[in-house]
């Protein structure tokens, strides 16, 4: 079994659905290794793309960093993704406009916690860093 994140819904969840954007779903790619299929607890079927409307943890981790460096952050030496958020820790945090969003751990090591919602709105990233 494999971990995706929900990056986009397609189909509006039906009354009783756990699915939703930055949702963790475990299971393993079809034959084509395009999708992932999930069984919602309200019985909903899904069908998720790989690299559409989701992402491998891996993958998503990776980007995250990504994001983090384009901003001028060092890259995070630990991500932790579950479905209420994303916790990243990063050492010697640079000065900028955002730095009251990351809190000290310890010296020099900061740590940032964003929902997932959050994280899937520009608006709102866009003041995270």
């Amino acid at each position: 079994m494999h971990e995706y994140i929900i990056t986009e819904l397609c189909d509006p969840p039906k009354q009783g659905s756990s699915v939703t954007i930055g949702k963790i779903i475990k299971g393993d790619p079809d034959s084509s290794g395009r999708r992932v299929y999930f069984d919602d607890a309200n019985g909903q079927q899904w069908v998720f793309w790989i690299g559409d409307t989701c992402e491998t943890m891996e993958n998503f981790i990776k980007r995250f960093n990504q994001y983090l460096v384009k901003r001028g952050y060092p890259k995070a030496y630990k991500v932790d993704v579950c479905n209420t958020g994303i916790e990243a820790i990063i050492e010697a945090i640079p000065q900028t406009e955002h730095f009251s969003n990351w809190h000290k751990v310890r010296k020099g090591k900061y740590f940032v916690r964003i929902s997932s919602s959050d994280y899937f709105n520009p608006q709102v990233t866009s003041r995270l860093f």
